[in-house]
């Protein structure tokens, strides 16, 4: 008989999967201000395998040319560059991971620009570490679905391809009938 899955366990299988993913982020933090930059590696670092920090977009950007992250903590206001316009450049040219902005500075017009140039969340100076942690882990959660959306299209794909092409195997012997089918 098939057991039901009850609410609780429902929350616990979401909150293993939840620490899970937590457990193996590579996150990279962005931030001018060297007291942020502090609270964020401190809040992450018991949570995540790697948290690196940056204080400013070019050097983020060269740890980008050396490592890969999943996500970015990203601040929108620093000298030089804006996070924004930084994180729209770097989706130019194919950034993969998740970026969430963080700002002091928020209207709506920060927001949908944040979105536009590909930022997955937008936390609002000051926030707590549980917002932090929240955020960070739908990302990662996000980023994981879209990487089993996309093996299962690959793996539709490769299935429909595989049958399209079984009758151009050459031979009629029992074994190359048993592989057609």
């Amino acid at each position: 008989m098939q057991q039901l899955m009850t609410t609780e366990d429902t929350s616990a299988a979401i909150s293993e999967q939840f620490d899970r993913d937590l457990a193996q982020a590579r996150v990279l933090v962005v931030d001018d201000e060297p007291g942020m930059r502090n609270f964020l590696q401190k809040a992450l670092r018991d949570h995540c395998a790697v948290v690196d920090a940056c204080s400013d977009t070019a050097e983020a950007s060269t740890r980008l040319d050396e490592h890969s992250y999943d996500v970015i903590i990203l601040d929108n206001i620093m000298p030089k560059q804006s996070g924004l316009d930084w994180l729209a450049e770097q989706k130019r040219i194919g950034l993969f991971s998740d970026a969430i902005l963080i700002t002091a500075y928020a209207d709506l017009e920060t927001a949908i620009s944040a979105i536009r140039a590909g930022a997955s969340d937008f936390l609002l100076k000051p926030f707590r570490s549980n917002q932090l942690l929240n955020a960070l882990g739908q990302s990662l959660s996000r980023s994981r679905l879209r990487r089993q959306n996309f093996l299962l299209r690959h793996e539709l794909a490769v299935g429909k391809d595989l049958l399209r092409h079984r009758d151009a195997l050459i031979g009629s012997s029992e074994v190359i009938e048993e592989v057609r089918q």
